[in-house]
């Protein structure tokens, strides 16, 4: 396959191993333009914080094929801590998405030894947008005791298709944090790996989605544990209406010497019409015997006995399936380490109002 073929028609969120392969469920195929235009970032820098060059190569979750497309034309920002450094503002980097094009953007961060740093990406849709692409792509090293915390805020709007992957190496005692709010985007591909390299790292993801209409959102989360003793936690929650469709795959993959390390997954799921499409894919890979790996996933409508207390007391239905709807994003977004973030977005969730036809 020569260069074009494959940057017109990329694997992505593949997962580590193989499924039943008539599901279909095993990776996604994407098919984009051969080159991006570079998506330039409204950037808040706190203070201390310093730019910096180019990481090692870091994989992630979207896979080599995207990472081989991305890097030929995204605008690549690149920022790192100094040793010990504890910054006490956020990193905030907004995206502007006008649509009508194929844009991308890179973020690299190098966390050094004991240092703290959180980092809000806003992927943000315009007014009456165009239709168009947007792809990002996040990698992060973090040296021994470093902890980095990232926010990634999808609310592109109608029309745009976002392609969002993060890839983070985490040396001894690291600790790296994702949340993902996915608030709406027609199709949103995102693929998160957490390479647990060091001893005793720790990897947890906070995952919550409101796909609608017939838009998509498929995932790939995954966690490598490499060092003894490391920790991964891989939270998904969201609702699906109309005839959307969603794809979570999570996988903890113990490899061999990774012993004493514990891992859990699950996924919480409601389904508010029988025209949804819901697949989930929880997947534990092990190659050491002195492990704990968890994983469980909770799929269907509200509970008919709390539908029936809630509307006892006078709450109309489409008002109950409203409030549990939104209570999923809100409470992912409650997890935001920076106040004006956090309540801008809880306005957002408030002025898109989820309602059961």
């Amino acid at each position: 396959m020569n260069a074009t073929q494959q940057a017109n028609n990329l694997v992505v969120n593949h997962l580590p191993g193989q499924t039943w392969n008539w599901l279909k469920m095993n990776d996604a195929r994407v098919a984009v333009d051969a080159s991006a235009a570079p998506l330039e970032a409204q950037i808040t820098v706190p203070e201390g914080l310093r730019e910096g060059g180019a990481l090692v190569p870091i994989g992630g979750g979207m896979g080599p094929d995207y990472d081989r497309w991305i890097q030929q034309d995204a605008a690549v920002k690149a920022y790192e801590t100094a040793e010990g450094q504890k910054v006490a503002e956020p990193l905030k980097l907004t995206y502007a998405l006008a649509g009508g094009k194929t844009a991308a953007a890179a973020c690299r961060i190098d966390a050094k030894a004991g240092s703290e740093l959180t980092v809000i990406m806003d992927f943000a849709g315009q007014p009456e947008a165009q239709p168009g692409t947007a792809a990002f792509s996040t990698k992060l090293h973090l040296a021994a005791g470093a902890a980095v915390t990232l926010v990634q805020i999808h609310r592109s709007g109608a029309g745009q298709r976002i392609l969002n992957d993060v890839g983070a190496v985490l040396e001894e005692n690291a600790k790296f944090n994702v949340i993902h709010l996915v608030m709406d985007g027609a199709s949103t591909y995102v693929g998160c790996q957490a390479d647990l390299k060091g001893d005793q790292s720790s990897f947890n993801a906070d995952v919550a989605y409101l796909v609608q209409n017939e838009d998509l959102l498929d995932t790939n989360y995954v966690a490598l544990h490499h060092g003894k003793k490391t920790e991964s936690r891989i939270i998904s929650a969201g609702v699906l209406r109309d005839r959307a469709e969603k794809l979570f795959r999570g996988t903890i993959d113990f490899k061999k010497g990774a012993a004493g390390s514990v891992g859990n997954e699950k996924e919480d799921v409601m389904l508010m019409d029988d025209t949804v499409v819901n697949k989930t894919i929880p997947l534990i890979l092990c190659a050491e015997e002195d492990v704990e790996g968890n994983h469980g996933a909770t799929i269907g409508k509200l509970d008919d006995a709390l539908l029936f207390y809630m509307e006892s007391r006078g709450i109309d239905v489409d008002d109950i399936y409203e409030m549990i709807a939104k209570s999923k994003l809100e409470a992912a977004s409650r997890l935001i380490p920076d106040q004006a973030v956090r309540e801008d977005v809880q306005d957002y969730i408030e002025a898109h109002q989820v309602q059961k036809q």
